[in-house]
């Protein structure tokens, strides 16, 4: 503003200009403008609030209560325009009233911590908003914490003891003598026979978020598969789209969403093997496992990697699409490891069993599944389903059945088909000594309306050795003698009325 200052000399000195002098009588004030009263304030004709208050507005006084503003400002009148704010000093001060809604500038922009969504973009993480986030998972930090057990957290804990988790496991040294509990039906049997009083179940080993390609949570996947009746289902976002807060995230809403002998709940990733020129040989599921390890190239690295991983399983998907893994090229090292192909994806159900049949014949010891492979709002939709039998429904249980190899793949979700050896001995088994042998297999379907035409037996080549009729009922219970003079493997298959499939696990048999 322009300050007007009464001399004594009764000269007015201005401030404008290069310091020009107004004649006036002393003691009085400059006289307003001719222009003064035309209701336009204007510098050039002289008119200030001091000269022309008509057109250009009273003068403001510091100290009488109001801050005008362009006059006033807190630097130069703070008792009328307050103190100075301290916003924008780079320094975030609660003494001053500063925080994230008041200044952003110093104290960074507002997160929603507590609104039940885990906003990394804003620096959400489960460190900082475990509200929303959840707690940081633990699980290969290399302690066994007190929330942690042998089948939650192998990778700390150790693996449980495999003696009384009601399966007679040989690869793992028990028979009759070391685990008689769980091996309950005596000496008297091949040996490798795996035992058990086993219940089927559900459930999907692929599907998708927004973690990768798909929509919405794992939260709300596990939410709707739940709703849609499965018994268990494994997220397996892109291991490559995926970062390692969401992969935490992932296990965490796994935990909170898995009810034992309810519903079951998981997290793995899929990744696609590429040579070392870019061709992509297959896409893989990683299952069981408790940490994202280095994605690996080539066959060799990626059977050795999941060779590495002790809790873990590996899972051929929809092949042959894109490929199949060089025809299913065998390795070794990842014979313990290997355990599920799929039939799911783009082929006829012809075309999927020929598939798992070569994977046989190439020496893996694998049996097969039928997922959704879910990259939309669908999980559990689908009549499709992978079937386990188990001794309960637990990650555990459902792990147990998956090495054991005693799955099936359904186009059914509510059929089951189940197979064995001497009555006892379960699909899965790899059983030691040839001779004369009858292999039972039942097929199920819990709504009494789906009966079955005839359950069909395969051999190596994909060759049906025999067939029984079913005459629509179920269940249907089919029992097949064999004499096996070699080492070899049997496959059993049931169709429906209605024409869907449902396969089996294999037995093999060696000398």
């Amino acid at each position: 503003m322009r300050a007007w200052t009464w001399l004594a000399t009764g000269v007015v000195a201005a401030s404008c200009g290069g310091g020009a002098e107004l004649d006036s009588l002393p003691g009085d004030p400059p006289g307003p403008p001719d222009s003064c009263g035309d209701g336009v304030c204007s510098a050039d004709d002289a008119e200030y609030c001091e000269t022309c208050p008509e057109d250009c507005g009273a003068c403001g006084t510091c100290g009488d209560g109001s801050c005008q503003a362009g006059v006033e400002h807190c630097e130069e009148c703070p008792q009328d325009c307050g103190a100075c704010g301290t916003c924008g000093d780079g320094t975030c001060d609660e003494a001053e009233a500063e925080d994230c809604g008041t200044c952003p500038d110093d104290c960074g922009a507002c997160t929603d911590c507590g609104d039940s969504v885990c906003d990394e973009g804003s620096g959400e993480t489960c460190e900082a908003c475990a509200e929303d986030c959840g707690v940081c998972d633990p699980c290969g930090n290399g302690d066994c914490e007190a929330e942690e057990t042998c089948s939650t957290c192998e990778t700390d804990c150790g693996p449980c003891d495999p003696c009384g988790d009601g399966v007679c496991n040989p690869d793992q040294g028990e028979d009759c003598t070391t685990c008689p509990k769980d091996c309950v039906a005596g000496c008297g049997v091949r040996e490798g026979c795996v035992q058990g009083d086993f219940k089927a179940y559900w459930g999907n080993l692929h599907a998708h978020t927004s973690y990768s390609d798909g929509e919405l949570t794992p939260a709300k996947a596990f939410d709707h598969a739940r709703a849609a009746k499965l018994d268990f289902m494994w997220v397996t976002d892109h291991k490559g789209q995926m970062s390692q807060d969401q992969w935490g995230h992932c296990r965490t809403m796994a935990d909170a969403a898995t009810v034992d002998g309810e519903f079951v709940a998981g997290c793995g990733y899929e990744i696609v093997i590429l040579t070392d020129g870019g061709a992509q040989l297959g896409h893989f599921n990683f299952l069981f496992v408790s940490k994202m390890i280095p994605a690996p190239k080539g066959l060799p690295n990626l059977y050795q990697a999941v060779a590495d991983c002790s809790p873990c399983v590996g899972q051929w998907n929809h092949p042959p699409n894109p490929a199949n893994f060089h025809d299913y090229e065998y390795f070794p090292v990842a014979k313990d490891a290997m355990r599920l192909i799929e039939f799911n994806g783009a082929g006829t159900w012809e075309v999927k069993q020929a598939e798992y049949l070569a994977a046989l014949r190439q020496g893996w010891l694998v049996s097969p599944a039928f997922n959704e492979d879910n990259h939309h709002q669908n999980w559990g939709d689908s009549p499709r389903a992978t079937g386990v039998f188990t001794h309960e429904l637990s990650r555990l249980g459902i792990r147990s059945a998956v090495r054991g190899r005693r799955t099936f793949a359904t186009l059914d979700d509510t059929a089951s088909i189940q197979m064995k050896a001497d009555d006892v001995c379960w699909m899965g088994s790899e059983l030691r000594g040839l001779g004369d042998t009858v292999l039972t297999v039942v097929a199920r379907d819990k709504q009494a309306g789906d009966g079955f035409k005839r359950i069909v037996l395969l051999g190596p080549q994909g060759k049906e050795l025999a067939s029984q009729g079913c005459q629509d009922q179920t269940p249907c219970t089919a029992k097949f003698d064999r004499h096996v003079s070699g080492e070899t493997h049997f496959v059993a298959m049931a169709i429906q009325t209605d024409g869907a499939r449902v396969i089996s696990a294999p037995i093999w048999f060696k000398p």
